[in-house]
Formats: structure tokens, C-alpha cells, sequence
């Protein structure tokens, strides 16, 4: 359980204090026991409300509580599935064909794609390609069969503007999240480190303020010995500023193109966010309870009382 607005429960716990000590007050009271009512409540008017009608501190204090808006998660697995989607975007540059990574860091990335589209389950996935170009290569959608087909058969060239504009790539992501109404999601970059800059950090900074999240899966190798690839080395400090700005992670393909995916927590259960929409989703208020159970007693019987 959370409190949505918890400073509410300050009050209600100065509230409750005030009733136990007028209770307290009360009870100590010997003229309550020989005095008639009416006669004591004229002797009494002088008296602060919390000595006269402590029940209604009660009622306050409960409303107080009610008014913190006590939520409980919701148990559906699947709340968030029309909510929340992946944005797979991928490199396909010409740095891609360098083989620091068996056979090459563009199939290393095939292979991750495909594996991709198994880990997404319910969840709707997106496939957006770059080079000098950005273009999208699968709209969202929950059918993974596009997605794979398409994946297998990328390579060098399919985007025809050479270059790395991975800020375009991005811009691009954004759009297409905010196009399908994803309120949140999670953007994979796979990538060897082509175009990152500060242009494409600040495109990732603002996915984040938007309460989406970049991962960096990083391909190829930081200290490459070839002659002919001493320039295609990839900058791991750069990734890894990529995904920080982006609220993500980074995480490494070894030589062999493997990544270990569990480390990303893909599926790891949703989180309420800043964004007031996700958090109305997630989690459901239990405060109609509260003033239903709690208080809804209380003013029946502070109703009898006072006719009575």
C-alpha cells in the first residue's frame, strides 16, 4: 500500500491526538457523571470544540486519512498492456559491418532483435532503424511475426543515407510513443555507439523527463587492434552517458554478440511514476472504504446522540 498524498497524514495524526486528549479531558471530568446534559453543555459552551464534541475530531481524523488517498496495487498483469510498449531502435550503419563481434556486430544485433521480440510477451514492440536516416521499420503492434521478419532481414544499406544521426532515431521514438498513447515506455537502443553525442543525450534526456526509459545495448569492441577498424572503436563513456540521461541502463555484448538480457529486468513489474495517468492505473484508491467503514459509522452515531 501507498499514501498518494501523504502529508495528509500529518493531520489526521494532530487530529487524533487532539481527540485522545480531549477523551482524556473528559474522562477525568467528575461533574459529567452528577449534571444533567442540557444543563452541561450551557455550563460547558465556553469550552474549545475538542472538549465538547471529540467524536467529531474522530470523524475528522478519519477523513484526513481518507483525504491521504491509501492505494493498493492492482494484481493485474496486464493493466499496463495498452499503456506501456517497447521501442526498439537499431543501428544499421556502416560501422555496424565491422567483425570485432562474431560474425558482425549488424548480426550480433539481428540476433537481439529476435531475441527482443520473445522477452516483449504482451506488451506491443516497435522497430525503428537508423543511419544518416531514421525511418520506422514496424509500427507498434502485438503481433511479434513483422517484427522478427523484418529483423532478420536487415543489413548495411537498407537505410540509404550513410552517416549516424541517432538523434533523428530518437526524436523519431518519441513520436511514435506519443502517436500509439503509450504513457509510458521503454526504449532499447541497440547500437556501437554510432551518432552519440550531445544532440542525441539531450533527445535521450527528454524521453526520460517524459517518464519513458532509454536502455544502451552496446555492440563491439572499445580497443579495437585492426588497422582498418582503429576508427570504428566503440566509446563506452559516451553509452553510458546515453543511458544515464535517459534513466536506463548499459549493458555489453561480449565478443561472441551475446547480451544477457536478464540484467535489463524487461518484464520487471511497472512502477508508479510522476505521470498522474500511470499512477491512476497502477494503483487503485482505497479511500471510499475508508469513509464508507470509517467515518460513515461514526456520523450515524453522532447523528443518535445528539437526538437522543
Amino acid at each position: 500500500m501507498i499514501f498518494i498524498h501523504p502529508w495528509f497524514i500529518l493531520a489526521a495524526l494532530a487530529i487524533a491526538v487532539w481527540a485522545v486528549f480531549s477523551a482524556t479531558s473528559h474522562s477525568e471530568d467528575g461533574w459529567r457523571k452528577v449534571i444533567a446534559k442540557p444543563v452541561l453543555l450551557f455550563l460547558d459552551a465556553k469550552r474549545d470544540l475538542g472538549r465538547r464534541f471529540p467524536l467529531l475530531l474522530i470523524i475528522a481524523a478519519l477523513i484526513a486519512l481518507a483525504m491521504s488517498s491509501p492505494a493498493l496495487q492492482k494484481n493485474d498483469q496486464n493493466t499496463l498492456q495498452h499503456s506501456n510498449g517497447w521501442i526498439v531502435v537499431a543501428d544499421v550503419s556502416r560501422s555496424t559491418t565491422a567483425d570485432d563481434v562474431a560474425p558482425n556486430r549488424l548480426a550480433a544485433i539481428r540476433d537481439t532483435l529476435i531475441k527482443l521480440a520473445d522477452k516483449s510477451q504482451a506488451k506491443p514492440i516497435a522497430l525503428i532503424i537508423y543511419a544518416g536516416d531514421a525511418f520506422i521499420a514496424v509500427p507498434p503492434a502485438f503481433d511479434k511475426s513483422l517484427f522478427k521478419s523484418h529483423s532478420a532481414l536487415l543489413e548495411y544499406g537498407v537505410v540509404p543515407i550513410d552517416g549516424s544521426n541517432l538523434a533523428r532515431a530518437l526524436s523519431l521514438a518519441a513520436s511514435v510513443i506519443t502517436d500509439s498513447g503509450f504513457l509510458s515506455a521503454r526504449v532499447l537502443l541497440l547500437s556501437d555507439s554510432g551518432g552519440m553525442n550531445s544532440s542525441s543525450e539531450a533527445a535521450a534526456r527528454f524521453l526520460a523527463a517524459q517518464g519513458h526509459r532509454l536502455d544502451v545495448l552496446l555492440f563491439g569492441s572499445s580497443n579495437s587492434t585492426s588497422d582498418t577498424q582503429s576508427n570504428l572503436s566503440v566509446n563506452v563513456n559516451q553509452a553510458k552517458s546515453i543511458a544515464d540521461a535517459g534513466g536506463g541502463g548499459l549493458i555489453r555484448a561480449n565478443s561472441l554478440g551475446a547480451i544477457a538480457l536478464d540484467k535489463l529486468d524487461l518484464n520487471q513489474a511497472q512502477h508508479a511514476t510522476q505521470n498522474a495517468n500511470i499512477t491512476a492505473l497502477h494503483w487503485q484508491n482505497q479511500s471510499h472504504w475508508l469513509l464508507i467503514f470509517g467515518v460513515g459509522p461514526l456520523l450515524l452515531w453522532a447523528f443518535w446522540r445528539a437526538w437522543t
